[in-house]
């Protein structure tokens, strides 16, 4: 996604981020692991072009300023053309509007197990909660048809001309030898 998503011509209009946790939830984070990022909440900031319902960028971190830029400045490098985000200042009253990106909340809510609300399918570690999202977010702009458009969000934004497969999407995992989790044990009666 990252090689693909440059020089993009969409307008996206809504950004957002929306609530995880991983290792466990804030109030119950153990004492030498408070104030650690990747131990309590974690938010992912998304954005989303309301045409092409492309979801070109992605981050996750803390809810503060420091990751909101960074991720405004990974949106925008990724766009030729200049776009208006809602922030404060003098903005065009219509073109304020938030359904896109919310909808947009509650399909990763739907999607990704680990981001539904009362649940024991949360991300135990960081990088397998960065890893699901990123798998999220390349099935959801690569594979999926969105009913509306009938193709997926990177084909409507020109970015791609096919439907990619699950095999294609797993084919760009680096290739690794399984870990070993101990001896191997032939159970009884196990046939050969």
């Amino acid at each position: 996604m990252d090689q693909a998503f440059q020089g993009l011509t969409c307008r996206i209009r809504e950004v957002d981020e929306t609530w995880a946790f991983c290792y466990s939830k804030a109030k119950n984070v153990p004492a030498d692991k408070r104030d650690t990022f990747g131990y309590g909440d974690v938010w992912t900031f998304t954005a989303i072009d309301a045409e092409t319902k492309l979801m070109p960028s992605f981050m996750v971190g803390s809810r503060d300023g420091g990751t909101a830029t960074e991720f405004m400045q990974d949106l925008a490098g990724r766009l030729v053309n200049r776009v208006q985000l809602t922030i404060s200042g003098d903005p065009e009253s219509r073109k304020i509007s938030t359904s896109y990106i919310e909808r947009s909340n509650l399909s990763i809510r739907m999607g990704l197990r680990r981001y539904t609300r009362l649940t024991n399918a949360h991300s135990k570690k960081l990088a397998s909660h960065c890893a699901a999202l990123a798998f999220y977010f390349m099935h959801y702009n690569f594979a999926k048809v969105h009913s509306s458009l009938r193709c997926s969000p990177a084909m409507a934004a020109g970015v791609d001309s096919h439907l990619w497969t699950v095999e294609e999407i797993v084919a760009l995992l680096p290739v690794e030898a399984p870990k070993k989790r101990g001896p191997y044990k032939k159970l009884a009666g196990a046939a050969d």
